[in-house]
């Protein structure tokens, strides 16, 4: 959710506004809510949409496989429909008729956490990254998990992943733990 606030020196400022925000910038703020989209800026991001269609999904695997460039294209809307079943969404924002970033998430209790939203996929595609797309989504997953009643919203990231990494404190994520796998032989 964004405001701006028109200050009596004819200056606006956006962003997450307290009343103490508002004191900063002069004393008649007057506050607009925006629900139907969120302000990178100056531009519009558009909010992000559940992909729900066949389609929908399939659009979502260019920019999925920027993150996952072991999916392969023929195979991935039966998949996302396989771990659908296991509570798995996809959701998605576009710019135009682009879609430019997307997520894959679900929600479940576990012992540790108890309920909680937890963030499979989240990428922005290469050439529209710091366009403020990845804060969207991460606002958008963050209001679900609240409205669902989560605990917690909690994702991994890949070691080598320094600039999501930054992205993540900067959403004011902690580093909560270590991830630890191993890659099994098929039987």
């Amino acid at each position: 959710m964004v405001f701006s606030c028109q200050t009596n020196r004819d200056q606006e400022a956006k962003g997450d506004w307290s009343t103490n925000g508002a004191k900063e910038y002069g004393k008649s703020c007057v506050f607009r809510q925006h629900d139907d989209d969120q302000d990178d800026g100056g531009k519009r991001v558009k909010k992000p949409e559940i992909a729900s269609s066949d389609r929908d999904i399939a659009r979502c695997f260019a920019v999925l496989s920027e993150l996952r460039p072991h999916l392969q294209e023929s195979t991935f809307v039966a998949m996302v429909r396989d771990m659908e079943t296991q509570g798995y969404r996809l959701v998605f924002i576009e710019d135009g008729d682009a879609v430019v970033a997307v997520a894959g998430y679900r929600i479940f209790t576990s012992l540790f956490m108890g309920r909680n939203l937890y963030v499979d996929d989240l990428v922005t595609s290469d050439k529209a990254r710091s366009k403020g797309y990845g804060k969207a989504l991460i606002d958008w997953l963050r209001d679900l998990a609240r409205e669902s009643g989560c605990a917690y919203l909690h994702l991994d990231s890949g070691t080598q992943r320094h600039r999501a990494h930054r992205f993540y404190l900067r959403q004011g994520m902690d580093i909560a733990s270590f991830h630890f796998s191993e890659k099994l032989d098929r039987l």
